[in-house]
């Protein structure tokens, strides 16, 4: 089974350890990495390959994004605000902007993205 790899960098402690025990239930993920700060996600990038990047707003902005999609083009990734309730997803033309995110939707839109992009054969749970 192909698992979709997930790098969490740069997210705030509470933010992180939700969203890594969230993704720990899914069979279908594997979080390749929580603890990376800004200073290490070039390195972690390319080391771990990850489909998806979930970052901070701090963290991540469309430069930091481009540098991560030029090293891995197919990569989705995801800057979620402190407070988790929104997100920006850099992994097409332009940035999208999600309100009102939560976890179940989180996923869909990872899931969504693995598959569109042929990263997993797996359906959409």
């Amino acid at each position: 089974m192909t698992r979709i790899r997930i790098l969490l960098v740069g997210l705030p402690p509470l933010l992180r350890d939700i969203l890594g025990e969230a993704f720990a239930r899914e069979t279908d993920v594997d979080v390749v990495a929580s603890d990376a700060t800004r200073a290490d996600m070039e390195s972690l990038v390319r080391e771990t390959r990850p489909d998806v990047v979930v970052s901070g707003v701090a963290a991540v902005d469309a430069t930091t994004a481009g540098v991560i999609r030029r090293i891995t083009p197919s990569a989705l990734v995801i800057a979620i605000a402190v407070n988790g309730d929104r997100a920006t997803l850099y992994g097409g033309d332009s940035p999208l902007e999600i309100t009102d995110l939560s976890i179940d939707l989180l996923l869909r839109t990872i899931r969504a993205h693995c598959a569109e992009k042929d990263n997993t054969r797996l359906p959409p749970a």
